[in-house]
Formats: C-alpha cells, sequence, structure tokens
C-alpha cells in the first residue's frame, strides 16, 4: 500500500501543475482511494504497470531535450537500484527506458508531496539535497518568484530536489500533458496543456473517477486541435477561438454533461543549459458560451456556424496556411481578421464578427485572380450560408 499525502499548493507554477497532472494520471489509471490531501494506492508497484502501460507512438512524440547539466537520466535509475542503466539526455529515451525497466519501480509506502525549504534548497519528499534529484524542466519556476513566494530566500535562485518517487510523478505529468514541439530558428518551444487550479482541487475533492476520465477525455479532444494549430501558427488568439469553435469539443463537453473545464496552456522555451516560461495561457470551455449565446440571436443556426469557422480555421485552409508566411502580401489583414473573429467568439462583441469579414474581403482584394475570384472569396461564400 501507498499513502501519498498532498500538501503541495495548486497554482499555476509549473511544478504544480505537473506534479497533480502526474498524480491525476495514476489515480485515474490505478486502484486507490481518492481524497483531496491523500491518495491511498493498494499496491506499491502499480507505478510500474502504469509505466508498462505507456502508448509508444506518445512516448516517440514527446520530443523535449535535457540540458547539459541534468543527469536524472542516469541517477533516477541508481535510486530504483537498476545498475549500469543511462537513458540518452531526452526525456523521451528516458520514458522509454523506464518502460523497460518497469518491474524495478516501486514505490515506498509514504510519500509527502510536499514543499519544504533546506538550508539553500527547496525539497520534496526528501530529507536533504543529497537523497534527492533535480532536473532543470522541474525547476524553471525559479524565474518566476518561486523563491520569494514560497521562501524568505528573496533575491537568490535555489535550487529544487525531489524523490524518485515524486520524479515519475513529475514524468508521467509530462507524458499526460505534452503537445508538441515547434522549432523555429533553431529555438525549441515545448507546449504543456494541464488543468487549471480550480479543477485539480475539484477533480481531488470529488473522487470520482468516471467524472476525472471525462475531463481527461476533453483534455484530450483539445491537446489535438492544438496539436494541428500549433504547426501553422501560434497565437493565443486564434488558439483561443478555434476551441471555442470547434464542434467536437463542443458536443464531448455537452454529451458528457459538463458545466465547464479549465485548462492552462503552457509555452516553455529551451535556451541553452535551462528553460523558460514564455506565456501561460488560460483556457475556460463552457457548456453554453458567450458565443453560443450571441450567435443563437444573430444566425440561424449557431452549431453550423461553429463548424463553418472551425474549417475556415484549420490548418488545411488559406488563413492558417498564409498567417504563417510574413511574407504574403495579405498577412496584415489575416491577422486582423483573427483578432476580429477572436472579439466575436471570445467576447461575444458582434463588431468583432464584421471585422472579420471585412479583412477577409481586403485579403480577397489582394490575391484576386482575373476572373475575379479568390481562395478568400470561397470562404466567405462559404459563411454566408449560415
Amino acid at each position: 500500500m501507498v499513502k501519498l499525502r498532498i500538501k503541495l499548493p495548486a497554482d499555476y507554477t509549473f511544478l504544480s501543475e505537473l506534479t497533480y497532472e502526474g498524480i491525476l494520471y495514476a489515480a485515474l489509471n490505478s486502484e486507490c482511494n481518492i481524497n483531496i490531501d491523500e491518495i491511498i494506492f493498494k499496491d506499491n508497484g502499480f507505478i510500474g504497470k502504469l509505466f508498462s502501460e505507456l502508448d509508444d507512438a506518445k512516448i516517440n512524440s514527446i520530443g523535449v531535450l535535457m540540458t547539459g547539466n541534468d543527469n536524472i537520466n542516469r541517477k533516477l535509475f541508481e535510486k530504483f537500484n537498476v545498475a549500469n542503466v543511462a537513458s540518452k539526455k531526452t526525456y523521451r529515451d528516458l520514458i522509454f527506458c523506464l518502460k523497460k525497466y518497469h518491474e524495478k519501480l516501486r514505490f515506498k509506502n509514504n510519500i509527502d508531496v510536499k514543499l519544504k525549504k533546506f538550508k539553500k534548497f527547496l525539497l520534496i519528499d526528501v530529507a536533504s539535497e543529497k537523497e534527492g534529484l533535480q532536473a532543470a524542466l522541474f525547476k524553471i519556476d525559479r524565474y518566476t518568484g518561486l523563491s520569494s513566494l514560497e521562501t524568505d530566500l528573496i533575491t537568490r535562485q535555489i535550487t529544487l530536489y525531489f524523490s524518485k518517487e515524486i520524479a515519475l510523478l513529475l514524468l508521467l505529468g509530462l507524458y499526460s500533458s505534452f503537445i508538441t514541439t515547434v522549432v523555429q530558428q533553431r529555438e525549441r518551444t515545448y507546449y504543456f496543456l494541464l488543468f487549471s487550479p480550480e479543477e485539480i482541487m475539484r477533480l481531488l475533492s470529488e473522487g470520482n473517477k468516471s467524472l476525472m476520465k471525462k475531463y481527461f477525455q476533453v483534455k484530450c479532444e483539445v491537446k489535438n486541435v492544438l496539436r494541428q494549430i500549433l504547426k501553422s501558427y501560434q497565437s493565443a488568439e486564434l488558439l483561443l477561438t478555434e476551441l471555442l469553435v470547434n464542434t467536437r469539443i463542443q458536443d464531448l463537453i455537452i454529451r458528457e454533461n459538463l458545466g465547464k473545464v479549465s485548462l492552462a496552456l503552457f509555452r516553455v522555451a529551451h535556451e541553452g543549459q535551462t528553460y523558460k516560461i514564455y506565456e501561460v495561457i488560460p483556457i475556460s470551455l463552457y457548456r453554453e458560451s458567450s458565443f453560443y449565446r450571441v450567435a443563437s440571436e444573430y444566425f440561424r443556426n449557431p452549431m453550423q456556424l461553429a463548424s463553418q469557422l472551425s474549417k475556415v480555421l484549420s490548418p488545411s485552409e488559406a488563413i492558417l496556411k498564409n498567417l504563417s508566411n510574413p511574407k504574403a502580401e495579405e498577412n496584415s489583414n489575416l491577422i486582423r481578421a483573427v483578432n476580429g473573429l477572436y472579439r466575436f467568439v471570445i467576447l461575444g462583441n458582434m463588431q468583432g464578427w464584421f471585422d472579420f469579414l471585412r479583412e477577409l474581403w481586403n485579403a480577397h482584394e489582394k490575391r484576386k485572380d482575373k476572373s475575379g475570384g479568390s481562395i478568400y472569396l470561397k470562404l466567405l461564400k462559404m459563411l454566408s450560408y449560415v
């Protein structure tokens, strides 16, 4: 039996979000009793079973590199008494190796998920830094004020150390939340989707695996949508707009009888020997959003409108293709069009809808052929029937 005592604040730090993601994933897929501050797993070897069942294709998609100073790829195996084993310095290969040696992975009976200060270090589930592991990706919050919020070390950056058990929970969180890697000008940016602190506390307090499964299903669908868009264009306005008009997500929320699902999208950049959080985008998906309320007043079929807008914003259509090309002569019009659509969908502002149509027309004027047609005119005609 493993008793997981949870005293870590649920907030928008990457450490907290990733830890809770791993805890929720483990709870959903294992035999356990769930409480808001304690989870009791029935078998000490449950963690090995979880790693043995991880999907190879999903692991293979995790293109997150370690930094040059990280040694978790070797020391984690030493902690589990697996001799002479070290993964390559990628989280993909580390998780693959853990899957291979899953029979060696067993948890101690009592795990304290609690952040505490010891000398000049932060510790989770270890008594000193000598007992723990550390990795740059999991101490990323030192750049966002963790030292001033959680300790009295206002001016100093401090190192985080954690137990081998916490390391595996963090890696499960990484596996469960990772979306994609975007490489631009040799710089790598990683995207992760996690539950908001509000939803984390709700799922733990409810202790309902059926409800938890529904939330994970919605999050999985959102990840699929984001993955497609992020390959072409990385705009917060575009991402949020597409999510709210995506009929698959809306249908799923309605079918599972959920009122709201709150998520957080983390944009993490890999810079030299460290990582940096560039953006955290809160995402709230409602059963009845302001978009559908406004659309029902002005359009015959709001769901059909949402479906058409989702098609217009798909990676295969002109808007997304040419947004990613700064040399396209209509690029500025497309940016203004997306911003207008964002105001309409997110804020329920009808003027944003008119701005969207006007800028699509302006893009058409710049790209129309001798016969007066264009790819943008096709999109405008598509939208005219809703």
